[in-house]
Protein backbone atom coordinates (compact mmCIF):
# COMPACT_ATOMS: atom_id res chain seq x y z
CA UNK A 1 0.00 0.00 0.00
CA UNK A 2 2.79 2.19 0.53
CA UNK A 3 4.12 1.98 -2.63
CA UNK A 4 0.34 2.64 -4.03
CA UNK A 5 0.71 5.82 -2.27
CA UNK A 6 4.06 6.88 -3.38
CA UNK A 7 3.00 6.19 -7.09
CA UNK A 8 -0.17 8.55 -6.16
CA UNK A 9 2.34 11.40 -4.68
CA UNK A 10 5.12 11.06 -7.64
CA UNK A 11 1.95 11.42 -10.50
CA UNK A 12 0.60 14.58 -8.90
CA UNK A 13 3.83 16.16 -9.22
CA UNK A 14 4.93 15.40 -12.44
CA UNK A 15 4.38 18.12 -15.57
CA UNK A 16 0.87 17.37 -16.36
CA UNK A 17 1.28 18.00 -20.15
CA UNK A 18 4.28 15.09 -20.18
CA UNK A 19 3.35 11.58 -21.31
CA UNK A 20 4.26 10.06 -18.26
CA UNK A 21 1.77 12.41 -16.28
CA UNK A 22 -1.09 11.04 -18.62
CA UNK A 23 -0.16 7.85 -18.69
CA UNK A 24 0.42 7.22 -14.97
CA UNK A 25 -2.99 9.01 -14.10
CA UNK A 26 -4.88 6.85 -16.33
CA UNK A 27 -3.52 3.56 -14.76
CA UNK A 28 -3.45 4.99 -11.06
CA UNK A 29 -7.12 4.59 -10.75
CA UNK A 30 -6.84 0.91 -12.29
CA UNK A 31 -4.08 -0.24 -9.97
CA UNK A 32 -6.24 1.15 -7.09
CA UNK A 33 -9.45 -1.03 -7.87
CA UNK A 34 -6.77 -3.91 -8.58
CA UNK A 35 -4.77 -2.94 -5.58
CA UNK A 36 -8.34 -3.30 -3.44
CA UNK A 37 -9.46 -6.41 -5.43
CA UNK A 38 -6.32 -8.37 -4.86
CA UNK A 39 -6.29 -7.51 -1.07
CA UNK A 40 -9.87 -8.26 -0.54
CA UNK A 41 -9.47 -11.86 -2.44
CA UNK A 42 -6.58 -12.44 0.05
CA UNK A 43 -8.58 -11.90 2.78
CA UNK A 44 -6.91 -8.51 3.62
CA UNK A 45 -8.52 -5.50 4.62
CA UNK A 46 -7.44 -2.72 2.81
CA UNK A 47 -7.39 0.84 4.98
CA UNK A 48 -9.83 3.10 3.21
CA UNK A 49 -11.39 6.08 3.47
CA UNK A 50 -15.33 6.57 2.00
CA UNK A 51 -15.66 9.71 0.18
CA UNK A 52 -18.39 11.37 -1.53
CA UNK A 53 -17.34 13.75 -4.71
CA UNK A 54 -19.44 15.37 -6.93
CA UNK A 55 -18.68 16.69 -10.41
CA UNK A 56 -20.94 20.03 -10.99
CA UNK A 57 -21.06 21.21 -14.63
CA UNK A 58 -22.51 24.34 -14.48
CA UNK A 59 -25.23 23.40 -16.78
CA UNK A 60 -27.49 21.74 -14.52
CA UNK A 61 -26.29 18.35 -14.77
CA UNK A 62 -23.79 16.92 -12.35
CA UNK A 63 -22.30 13.21 -11.56
CA UNK A 64 -21.88 11.81 -7.78
CA UNK A 65 -19.10 9.69 -7.22
CA UNK A 66 -20.97 8.04 -3.84
CA UNK A 67 -19.27 6.08 -1.12
CA UNK A 68 -16.20 5.87 -3.13
CA UNK A 69 -12.84 4.37 -1.11
CA UNK A 70 -9.54 6.56 -1.22
CA UNK A 71 -6.41 5.76 0.42
CA UNK A 72 -5.31 7.82 4.02
CA UNK A 73 -2.49 10.17 2.98
CA UNK A 74 -4.30 10.78 -0.22
CA UNK A 75 -5.26 14.27 -0.92
CA UNK A 76 -8.13 15.88 -2.82
CA UNK A 77 -6.67 16.08 -6.61
CA UNK A 78 -5.33 12.39 -6.02
CA UNK A 79 -8.64 11.44 -5.16
CA UNK A 80 -10.33 13.42 -8.02
CA UNK A 81 -7.50 12.53 -10.17
CA UNK A 82 -8.40 8.41 -8.99
CA UNK A 83 -12.56 8.76 -9.38
CA UNK A 84 -12.13 10.14 -12.80
CA UNK A 85 -9.64 8.21 -14.26
CA UNK A 86 -7.09 10.28 -14.79
CA UNK A 87 -9.91 13.00 -16.66
CA UNK A 88 -8.56 15.83 -15.23
CA UNK A 89 -6.67 18.80 -17.46
CA UNK A 90 -4.43 20.71 -15.02
CA UNK A 91 -1.15 22.81 -14.86
CA UNK A 92 0.98 21.66 -11.98
CA UNK A 93 2.55 24.91 -10.08
CA UNK A 94 5.33 23.51 -8.30
CA UNK A 95 6.52 26.96 -6.65
CA UNK A 96 3.06 26.62 -4.79
CA UNK A 97 2.14 22.94 -4.89
CA UNK A 98 -1.00 23.08 -6.32
CA UNK A 99 -2.54 22.18 -9.55
CA UNK A 100 -4.74 24.42 -11.71
CA UNK A 101 -8.11 22.42 -12.88
CA UNK A 102 -8.73 23.64 -16.39
CA UNK A 103 -11.14 21.05 -17.42
CA UNK A 104 -12.85 18.20 -15.77
CA UNK A 105 -13.96 14.72 -17.19
CA UNK A 106 -13.93 16.88 -21.30
CA UNK A 107 -15.60 19.70 -20.30
CA UNK A 108 -12.76 22.38 -20.00
CA UNK A 109 -13.03 25.87 -18.46
CA UNK A 110 -13.61 28.83 -20.34
CA UNK A 111 -12.56 32.40 -20.54
CA UNK A 112 -15.53 33.88 -18.30
CA UNK A 113 -15.80 30.66 -16.31
CA UNK A 114 -13.07 28.12 -13.76
CA UNK A 115 -13.41 24.72 -12.19
CA UNK A 116 -13.58 25.80 -8.43
CA UNK A 117 -13.24 22.99 -5.56
CA UNK A 118 -15.70 22.93 -2.49
CA UNK A 119 -15.22 21.22 0.70
CA UNK A 120 -19.32 19.96 2.40
CA UNK A 121 -18.91 21.30 6.13
CA UNK A 122 -21.18 21.88 8.85
CA UNK A 123 -24.15 21.34 6.65
CA UNK A 124 -23.33 23.26 3.31
CA UNK A 125 -20.65 23.83 0.73
CA UNK A 126 -17.87 26.55 1.21
CA UNK A 127 -14.88 27.08 -1.63
CA UNK A 128 -12.00 25.28 -0.11
CA UNK A 129 -9.27 28.23 1.17
CA UNK A 130 -6.95 26.77 -0.97
CA UNK A 131 -6.29 23.88 -3.91
CA UNK A 132 -7.33 20.43 -4.28
CA UNK A 133 -3.85 19.78 -3.34
CA UNK A 134 -4.02 20.92 0.04
CA UNK A 135 -7.43 19.53 1.08
CA UNK A 136 -6.80 16.12 3.00
CA UNK A 137 -8.98 13.79 3.10
CA UNK A 138 -10.56 11.86 6.22
CA UNK A 139 -13.14 9.25 6.36
CA UNK A 140 -16.51 10.73 5.56
CA UNK A 141 -14.86 13.79 3.50
CA UNK A 142 -17.43 15.23 0.38
CA UNK A 143 -15.78 17.54 -1.95
CA UNK A 144 -17.60 19.03 -5.50
CA UNK A 145 -15.95 20.72 -8.09
CA UNK A 146 -18.03 23.07 -10.16
CA UNK A 147 -17.67 24.93 -13.12
CA UNK A 148 -19.48 28.54 -12.84
CA UNK A 149 -18.61 32.10 -13.93
CA UNK A 150 -16.50 34.32 -11.00
CA UNK A 151 -16.45 37.37 -9.83
CA UNK A 152 -13.90 40.64 -9.96
CA UNK A 153 -12.36 38.75 -7.01
CA UNK A 154 -12.12 35.54 -8.32
CA UNK A 155 -14.29 34.10 -6.31
CA UNK A 156 -17.25 31.38 -7.78
CA UNK A 157 -20.75 33.06 -8.22
CA UNK A 158 -22.65 29.76 -7.84
CA UNK A 159 -22.66 26.87 -5.27
CA UNK A 160 -23.16 23.08 -5.73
Amino acid sequence: MQTLSLLATAVASLNTTTPAYQNASIALSSLWSSYQRLAEASGRKVPAYEVDMLIDFGNGTGKWYNDSRAQPGWNGYVVSLVLLKGDIQATWYPQYGEHYITGIDGVPSQSSTSWFVWEFTGGGWTPAPSGADQIQINNGTTIAWTLCPYDSNFDPTCTP
